[in-house]
């Protein structure tokens, strides 16, 4: 767990009155969101479903974040179309939160104890960098692996929601909308291009040069089995760069993955965004095993002899782990 602490929330009451802004049409209430979701979650007072669950995943302790349901929250969902929301550190779930809209919304409470300022007024943007950010930490969560550090932040007059049936299909139907396994998520980064493959069939092999047109990947679609057991595999050339990544789509082109327009559908089908996002998820779980192992390597290297030490990195050099080649180094008489 980290020490991360949570910023004092502001109480709702405290909500400026509703400001209005010119327009050619007139007048507009500029943060009728902001008001509906402030109503949900006025009394905001229960514990967050699968807490146990999500405090390992997102690594920090997620008591402080007041929850409502039912009732007035209820409505709110209902009235902004969605799921859950999160507004102003607070989440409101409707009747059909599960764990991917909860986890969705966790991570944008977080985003939201991040934040500096007001923010804009109305919902977050679906595309942008929030949305993007909160979407691959939420299929992580739910899946049960590690979510990494969040950066991007939403403000006091930002709802940030989960909108109900928001997963669509496009891109001219590529994709069959399977979502990789967590078995998958958590497997072997290096055939991480394969394993995608083989749950999109329907993904074509040219599709996977797209951004990166040195893209190689090892296995065959259908069999799983190596192409060519002498052939470097430069995936994790791909994992490393992914997971500096900020958001899915980046991590998607880094992957070669058709991104919006690329297949004249204009928006990712069910299962490219699924995988876009799945890949992500196992990037980020590669980067913190790395970091790690370096820890394990650097406190393991510091036991032993010079001779040790050059065993040691004589073996790194050959292919092997960092981690195992210091226990075999270790060995040495």
């Amino acid at each position: 767990m980290s020490d991360f602490q949570f910023r004092e929330k502001p109480p709702i009451a405290q909500v400026p009155p509703r400001k209005r802004e010119s327009t050619r049409d007139g007048q507009r209430e500029e943060s009728r969101p902001a008001t509906t979701a402030g109503r949900g979650v006025q009394r905001a007072s229960g514990s967050l479903p699968f807490i146990e669950e999500l405090e390992q995943s997102f690594g920090t302790p997620l008591g402080g974040i007041p929850v409502a349901q039912g009732g007035e929250a209820s409505a709110a969902c209902d009235s902004l179309g969605a799921d859950g929301y999160q507004f102003r550190g607070s989440i409101a779930l409707g009747p059909s939160a599960d764990k991917r809209v909860v986890s969705e919304e966790v991570a944008h409470a977080l985003q939201y104890q991040r934040s500096l300022g007001s923010g804009p007024a109305g919902f977050t943007d679906r595309s942008g960098f929030a949305e993007q950010e909160a979407e691959a930490a939420s299929l992580n969560a739910t899946r049960g692996g590690t979510v990494g550090s969040l950066s991007a932040s939403v403000g006091d007059f930002t709802v940030a929601r989960s909108e109900k049936n928001k997963t669509t299909t496009g891109a001219g139907g590529t994709g069959d909308g399977k979502a990789l396994t967590k078995d998958e998520i958590k497997g072997n980064c290096e055939n991480a291009a394969a394993d995608a493959i083989k749950k999109n069939p329907k993904l074509k092999r040219k599709s996977w040069r797209g951004a990166m047109s040195g893209h190689v990947y090892t296995e065959d679609p259908e069999t799983g089995e190596r192409l060519d057991p002498t052939l470097k595999d430069n995936v994790m050339e791909h994992v490393g760069a992914a997971e500096k990544a900020k958001d899915a789509a980046l991590a998607a082109q880094i992957r070669g993955l058709p991104a919006g327009g690329d297949l004249g559908g204009g928006r990712w089908s069910k299962g490219m965004h699924e995988m876009a996002l799945g890949l992500w998820a196992r990037a980020q779980e590669h980067a913190k095993k790395q970091e790690a192992d370096a820890g394990v390597t650097q406190v393991d290297a510091g036991k032993l002899t010079p001779a040790q030490q050059e065993r040691m990195m004589d073996l790194i050099m050959t292919g092997v782990d960092p981690v195992t080649a210091a226990q075999q180094a270790k060995q040495m008489t």
